[in-house]
């Protein structure tokens, strides 16, 4: 709760308080989100079948991590598991072979990926 002691007014004319600049351009995490949310569901052919956008990235990715990619297997582990999963990713990179467990997830979500 705030202390009604402490707040003060904006002072007429210049004001150090107030933003004056506008708003901030967006971060790159900010600006991948927008366009996800913007083009996710917009549907493309391929191979003769409708798949939304935000389907194929995700295929993708887990197409690539089952392949060993670091890059979409830290993606995959981040997404899935949260942050605990960066040094299961950083081990895999020593071996270059992803877990049983990860290998288990991949299968549940993609089995036509086998």
């Amino acid at each position: 709760m705030a202390n009604n002691e402490n707040l003060k007014p904006f002072k007429k004319g210049n004001d150090p308080r107030r933003n004056l600049k506008g708003r901030l351009p967006l971060s790159e995490t900010n600006m991948f989100k927008e366009l996800l949310l913007r083009h996710g569901n917009k549907e493309y052919e391929v191979r003769g079948k409708k798949i939304k956008a935000i389907d194929l990235i995700a295929e993708r990715i887990v197409r690539d991590a089952a392949k060993g990619k670091l890059g979409a297997i830290k993606i995959f582990l981040n997404r899935t598991e949260g942050e605990k999963q960066k040094q299961a990713a950083s081990s895999s990179q020593k071996t270059g072979v992803l877990s049983e467990a990860a290998l288990e997830r991949l299968a549940k979500i993609f089995p036509d990926l086998q």
